[in-house]
């Protein structure tokens, strides 16, 4: 995978993966691409950059760390987050709240989030928030609230399939988790929007011959609560709610 990503001096940024084994970084400037500078070797294949007053890059070494990168005055350089437990990394999104880190780990067959925070300039110990079934894509959704705090969306798979929610706050500390949606038929995908008050879901359900676009209003306390089929008809490839002229729009694609 490459990441294309603009830093603060708004010079785009192209990291790759190489044949050895290494990711590598080149960057675009004056109407040319810099030589290829190695960030780290001897790690596996996913990972995840992103950019928040400094580019940070997160993957797993060869022996299973999973290490934070970050680039300074002295170039790159990394430290362990994560210890191996022995098994491959899943698909890998980092995210930054605050003076916090989201990211995912692997846990047995299904993944686990954690959070990492930052105090006094060091990073403390990771703090797992729960076990979670990605989607299709590989990740869970995260929402940014006007307020700055971040609300975190996840699918569990117990006895039924369970869409939950968990609100933070500005630094990245999460409440306790809210349920969304509970079925017994796969969530395939799932779009959230902060609206007059309100949180306002809309999610993707495959049943067992057609697929149903449903809505969902919730508080921030709130259980779960009745929900509005929109539509029903062939699989559902994306679903997606967004707040524009004072109104809440809904759309979704096929696939």
């Amino acid at each position: 995978m490459n990441w294309f990503i603009f830093d603060g001096e708004n010079r785009l940024n192209c990291f790759y993966y190489g044949s050895d084994e290494s990711i590598y970084r080149r960057v675009f400037s004056n109407g040319r691409w810099s030589r290829a500078v190695c960030v780290v070797s001897d790690v596996r294949r996913n990972y995840s950059v992103m950019y928040d007053n400094e580019i940070m890059l997160l993957c797993q070494e060869i022996c299973g760390d999973i290490i934070l990168c970050r680039y300074g005055k002295d170039g790159w350089n990394g430290r362990v987050l994560l210890e191996s437990r022995g098994i491959d990394t899943p698909d890998m999104r980092i995210q930054r709240i605050g003076d916090s880190l989201l990211y995912n780990v692997p846990d047995g067959h299904e993944q686990m989030l954690v959070t990492q925070h930052r105090s006094g300039g060091k990073w403390q110990r990771c703090e797992p928030i729960d076990n979670f079934v990605p989607f299709a894509d590989g990740m869970y959704r995260l929402m940014t609230m006007p307020d700055g705090r971040s609300v975190l969306i996840y699918r569990k798979n117990m006895q039924k399939q369970l869409l939950y929610f968990r609100i933070s706050d500005q630094n990245g500390n999460f409440g306790d988790c809210k349920t969304i949606y509970t079925t017994g038929n796969p969530i395939t995908d799932c779009s959230a929007v902060f609206y007059d008050g309100f949180l306002h879901f809309v999610l993707a359900v495959r049943g067992r011959f057609s697929s149903s676009l449903i809505y969902i209003r919730a508080a921030e306390q709130a259980a779960e609560r009745r929900n509005t089929v929109l539509w029903e008809g062939s699989a559902i490839g994306a679903a997606a709610i967004r707040a524009e002229n004072n109104a809440l729009a809904v759309s979704l694609v096929s696939g």
